[in-house]
């Protein structure tokens, strides 16, 4: 018999509006959030306090964990990405590029690339050492609302508002495979364990 082990440990508060996105560090020991009040903070996972506040975007923000935990990314509704150093929280690099909002950052298995996605109907990948844009994704006719590097970091899905998900190979940027079935606008994705299995999900919770 498996019992409910499930009980709330901590609520952090500290944010002044929505929290938009969270992610774990690796080592399951620290918490990164993003909010509509622009911010991103840094919980410690043992004791529910914030440890570090991420201020430098001028609209609301999404915040994810490096593979490796040393460093953090984020972006905006106003248009550009930023990485930040996670043990001391000094911005380290600026992405701007986008013509539109990006509501949604990811990084590469390396953790020396992240993506991008963004309302002017494109993803991006860039170099987190350069700063530059090393693949611009253009294919989607509407809004892209997510986008993941594969596990072996060859490959990026990304989901969209045209209600189709695309398959990129991250060498060429060019499109492998473009998935269609959804009726509604796709909001997030997600490759399987295995690269083989990719995952969608849309407004209509299908």
């Amino acid at each position: 018999e498996v019992g409910d082990h499930t009980r709330e440990r901590w609520t952090l508060q500290g944010h002044m509006s929505s929290v938009n996105s969270v992610s774990y560090a690796p080592d399951g020991l620290r918490l990164a959030t993003g909010s509509e009040d622009r911010a991103a903070m840094i919980w410690d996972c043992q004791t529910g306090l914030c440890l570090l506040t991420l201020k430098g975007h001028s609209s609301s923000s999404y915040a994810c964990f490096a593979p490796d935990g040393r460093l953090i990314a984020t972006a905006s509704d106003d248009k550009s990405a930023k990485v930040w150093d996670a043990s001391t929280g000094e911005c380290l690099r600026t992405f701007d590029g986008h013509a539109k909002f990006i509501r949604s950052i990811s990084w590469s298995p390396d953790s020396r690339h992240i993506i991008t996605a963004s309302g002017d109907a494109t993803a991006k990948i860039w170099s987190v050492e350069t700063g530059k844009t090393v693949q611009t994704l253009s294919g989607h006719t509407s809004f892209v609302y997510s986008a993941v590097f594969s596990p072996d970091g060859t490959s990026v899905v990304t989901g969209s508002a045209d209600t189709t998900a695309r398959v990129w190979d991250v060498a060429t940027g060019g499109c492998e495979q473009v998935l269609k079935g959804h009726k509604k606008q796709v909001l997030s994705v997600a490759f399987g364990p295995d690269r083989g299995a990719r995952h969608t999900a849309d407004k209509a919770a299908n």
